[in-house]
């Protein structure tokens, strides 16, 4: 096999070992999620730990990506042994789409180029393909455009949910006065 081919393989290898390491790297804990959505108070860590039975490392890992992300916001008070308390971001519905947007954009850009490269790699390749390579680069180069008409396409939708979650602007919202003479 080419070694241009090979390395269009190791590319999309690559790249779900990648898409994985990142999933699995995000600690996710949803018994704190529902935790702090039903709370009737501020919760400490420790006060998590307790209704969860998280490890406290866990706990501390999970709150402050939480915390990173917005969804989970810290309070201005403290619990009476002084440890800081958090709860649930209360604009939630303006804090998870922007989250989803923000992850949809980076693996959408991403998966652009490596299909660019794969592209390059194949184009650059194609004079020195034997049989078999130029039978192969075909198949892939198919599965290459399928894959980049579906990134469009997800590009589109994500555009069009979000033109439909922006409000309309203040000027086209009043009616307008019409006289007919």
């Amino acid at each position: 096999m080419h070694p241009n081919l090979s390395k269009i393989q190791s590319l999309v290898i690559q790249g779900v070992k990648d898409f994985k390491a990142r999933e699995m790297a995000r600690p996710c804990h949803p018994e704190i999620l529902a935790a702090l959505v039903l709370a009737e108070k501020p919760l400490s860590v420790r006060e998590v730990v307790q209704r969860t039975d998280v490890p406290v490392e866990e706990a501390e890992k999970f709150v402050f990506h939480l915390l990173d992300q917005g969804v989970v916001a810290q309070c201005s008070k403290t619990n009476s042994d002084g440890s800081r308390t958090y709860e649930m971001n209360q604009a939630l519905e303006e804090v998870i789409p922007g989250m989803i947007k923000s992850r949809l954009e980076s693996f959408l850009e991403r998966m652009e180029d490596d299909l660019t490269e794969a592209e390059h790699l194949l184009e650059s390749g194609r004079n020195e393909f034997d049989a078999f390579d130029t039978l192969y680069s075909r198949l892939v180069g198919a599965k290459v455009r399928g894959l980049r008409l579906v990134n469009r396409a997800v590009r589109r939708r994500a555009l069009f949910w979000e033109s439909l979650q922006d409000p309309a602007p203040a000027a086209s919202c009043k009616p307008k006065k019409v006289e007919i003479k």
